[in-house]
């Protein structure tokens, strides 16, 4: 009889990416532990691989498959090769035979005898995958593989800087080829591995020493082969029934809805202030996002039915209420009666908290700053704009520091020269103070501290409320590395020491170029990741012209991909950030944008770049018509957006649509006389088209939201970007060169970059090119920390 262990092998989760140094040592003392009390029963496993190690739900560790296992023999005996690891007919999938021989110790793959210290060997093995993500011994045959166990050069040099001394040495020990240099006991293993953190246990507070009288048990029952099959279940068991004291730090993994993943793209995960509760956006497969609330003590997750379509949640300080945006809207709802209310407008949110004195704080627009409201509704109060004459910038996830009187919020400066992490007063003079140039969501942390995501991990950092001040030397909470590009972070605490956070492989702003079918089918990718925006296709489907940002520098250039060749060239490059480029109708130019004015420069690089804009108010190129004699460009100004047409050969500027809300992203039909584009008359944006140039008729052809209008080469469809993240096309007839608009049909789903421009339609309307967020992350599950401020006490 075997016991039935569901989640998920450690080789699924190595898949994923590397494990943060936090999660892996737990799971590295699990394994540890087992091999000691296996080898107490005096069983070698001679098979430990990933794939033979499963992690519960609950981040209990099982040593699982003894089926090549054997009671070692006394150190007399004869070397022999049937020593060396069994390969059955079940195996002969080069996979497996890869995957066992890749970590078999050097005496084993020479057919020598074994002993403890293969199981040893083959431990270093799997927790240098845990911790950098890749397979110590590769090869294409396994021959290969095998030569590389004996021969090749191990590269310490690729383990993560935050691993400890004391790991690195316990792995100098287990990896030594010769067994008599290698550590002798898995039980000295467990104590350098405590030494990072301790006094480090098992996440279910228990310690190997109570496990080992019921393995032994059980060998002496039913025999040294027979009871190998139970082995790892009883294990497990005892660890599972402890009643010992908890762990000073535990690690879990908290599962998303049956049939649903989480959809952190639109706001993070937060807990309750009690630390009871945490509320997340998730979705099905095709469905639009709902809140849940789950209590940490309870598997089962609650859907908030009457949030439709919601994201950025917040909690009220009592935990009864949560806060979002959904539909346009700043609402909020009662847990109790689970209805919501309407507080404010929100066409274009970018977070919100609620303070102690019932106060919201909230970006609506993240084009303007922040907002307070009564957590009862009542007049909304603007907040002065906290640094005056910047052209172009984005707020997000405002926060009152305890107190009342300042306000956090993140910035980001187009221009490039002032983004960062603020905070600011809470009057008509707010005085801002640059507290980190990172731009992420913080958390503030009592006594004296701010976390906040940085360069691939969660930080936190000494922090004083009354200057305002970041101290330089960090704690690392964990490694993170979120892959999608978003000022949230997606991490969240509580003051009672609960610490939630998504896990990703990706780098800070990384997405993917890649063209796809009509059904989103990848059929390539352009390049490597990076932080791309606003691809556009060459009107001959040859080249894509694309801004790729440096984070660092946080400015971007303009390239250009030569999609038959295979070659990239940059286009322009300047001290400032260049962006958003548009092709020439005859390919010869690209037009870009260069804060405040666009810019145009040849492709072949005959002629300089030049101005063709001069004001003093930020524009940016939307679309040149088709005879080439018109850029139809979005001008910023203030909290509006309005469309201008310059002429090109006289420089003549003139206001095209100026309504008293924001119209954008300008898109001329193949014939000249339309212009398809987002206004936001109604609330949040939906596509209307115009007739140009006096645009007297007008068409709404959306219905529930959408951005970024294109038409395909031929006017039949027009296609865009649902409030559903669907790439939708509506079916175009012309009756007298005006057009006729059918019902507009998904034809896919995608999380495309946040904001506009992040797609694009080729020539022969069958194909697109995406700017992709990199989806690398689990949307399944969230790693739950409990006791992590135990780090911080400690400094």
């Amino acid at each position: 009889v075997m016991e039935l262990v569901e989640g998920e092998d450690l080789s699924e989760r190595i898949k994923r990416g590397p494990i943060p140094i936090d999660e892996a040592i737990p799971i590295a003392l699990q394994i540890a532990e087992a091999l000691e009390a296996a080898h107490e029963a005096g069983i070698v496993h001679r098979d430990l691989k990933p794939a033979n190690i499963k992690i519960t739900e609950n981040g209990t560790v099982k040593v699982l498959d003894f089926g090549l296992a054997k009671a070692w023999e006394s150190e007399g005996g004869d070397s022999s090769i049937s020593m060396s690891p069994t390969m059955t007919r079940h195996a002969t999938v080069e996979g497996l035979i890869l995957g066992t021989a890749a970590y078999m110790s050097p005496e084993q793959a020479r057919g020598k005898r074994v002993d403890r210290r293969a199981d040893v060997w083959s431990f270093g093995v799997v927790v240098w995958e845990m911790l950098t993500g890749r397979k110590l011994f590769e090869g294409d045959t396994v021959s290969d593989v095998l030569a590389a166990v004996l021969r090749a050069e191990i590269p310490w040099d690729e383990l993560p800087r935050s691993t400890p001394a004391a790991v690195e040495r316990l792995l100098r020990r287990c990896l030594a080829r010769d067994p008599e240099r290698r550590l002798r006991d898995m039980g000295d293993a467990g104590l350098d591995l405590r030494e990072p953190s301790e006094p480090q246990r098992l996440a279910g507070g228990h310690t190997g020493s109570s496990i080992r009288p019921a393995l032994l048990w059980i060998a002496a029952i039913a025999g040294p082969i027979t009871g190998l099959a139970v082995l790892a279940a009883a294990f497990s068991g005892w660890l599972g029934e402890s009643k010992a004291a908890p762990p000073q730090r535990t690690v879990s993994n908290l599962s998303a809805p049956e049939g649903y993943s989480f959809d952190l793209n639109i706001g993070p995960p937060v807990i309750s202030n009690d630390g009871r509760q945490v509320a997340f956006p998730a979705r099905e497969p095709d469905g639009p996002s709902y809140v849940f609330v789950r209590s940490l003590d309870n598997a089962d997750a609650r859907r908030l039915d009457d949030t439709r379509g919601g994201g950025m949640p917040f909690w009220s300080p009592d935990g009864r209420s949560l806060g979002f945006f959904a539909d346009g809207k700043l609402k909020k709802i009662g847990l109790e009666d689970a209805r919501a209310e309407v507080l404010a407008d929100a066409p274009q949110p970018l977070g919100a908290s609620w303070a102690d004195d019932d106060r919201i704080i909230f970006v609506g627009d993240y084009n303007s700053p922040p907002r307070l409201i009564a957590a009862d509704g009542g007049d909304v109060r603007q907040l002065p704009v906290p640094i005056p004459g910047l052209l172009s910038t984005w707020y997000a996830w405002p926060r009152i520091i305890p107190g009342g009187m300042h306000y956090l919020f993140v910035l980001q400066d187009l221009g490039g020269a002032r983004s960062g992490t603020y905070a600011a007063a809470l009057t008509d003079d707010p005085q801002p103070v640059l507290l980190t140039r990172t731009m992420s969501r913080v958390e503030l942390v009592d006594p004296g501290w701010l976390l906040f995501w940085e360069e691939g991990s969660l930080k936190a950092f000494p922090f004083d409320r009354e200057r305002f001040e970041i101290g330089s030397e960090s704690v690392n909470l964990a490694d993170v590395g979120w892959s999608s590009y978003s000022f949230s972070g997606r991490f969240a605490v509580s003051p009672s020491g609960i610490l939630v956070y998504q896990r990703g492989t990706g780098q800070f702003g990384d997405t993917e170029i890649v063209t796809v079918d009509r059904t989103g089918r990848q059929l390539s990718l352009l390049g490597p990741l990076a932080e791309y925006y606003s691809p556009a296709v060459s009107h001959d489907g040859r080249r894509v012209a694309v801004d790729i940002t440096d984070i660092q520098k946080t400015q971007g250039d303009v390239w250009v991909f030569d999609l038959e060749r295979g070659t990239r060239t940059r286009l322009a490059s300047g001290p400032i950030d260049e962006s958003r480029p548009v092709w020439h109708p005859d390919d010869s130019e690209v037009f870009f944008r260069r804060v405040p004015d666009i810019y145009v420069r040849d492709v072949e690089g005959a002629r300089p770049e030049r101005a063709v804009t001069s004001n003093d108010l930020n524009s940016e190129p939307d679309d040149i018509h088709p005879n080439g004699r018109f850029l139809l460009y979005s001008l910023e100004s203030g909290n509006d957006v309005d469309l201008w047409v310059l002429e090109l050969e006289s420089g003549e500027e003139r206001p095209w649509l100026d309504e008293p809300y924001a119209e954008r992203d300008g898109q001329f039909s193949p014939d000249g006389q339309w212009v398809a584009y987002g206004s936001e008359e109604s609330g949040p944006s939906e596509i209307h088209v115009r007739s140009f140039p006096g645009g007297e008729e007008r068409f709404v052809v959306s219905g529930g939201g959408g951005r970024t209008p294109i038409w395909s080469r031929d006017g039949s469809e027009l296609f865009y970007y649902s409030a559903g993240s669907e790439i939708t096309a509506v079916p175009v007839t012309w009756t007298d060169g005006r057009p006729v608009f059918g019902r507009p049909a998904s034809l896919f789903r995608v999380i495309l970059r946040s904001g506009d421009h992040s797609f694009d339609v080729f020539p022969d309307g069958e194909r697109f090119l995406l700017n992709r967020i990199v989806t690398d992350s689990d949307e399944r599950s969230l790693v739950l920390v409990q006791g992590w401020q135990r780090e911080l006490e400690s400094r």
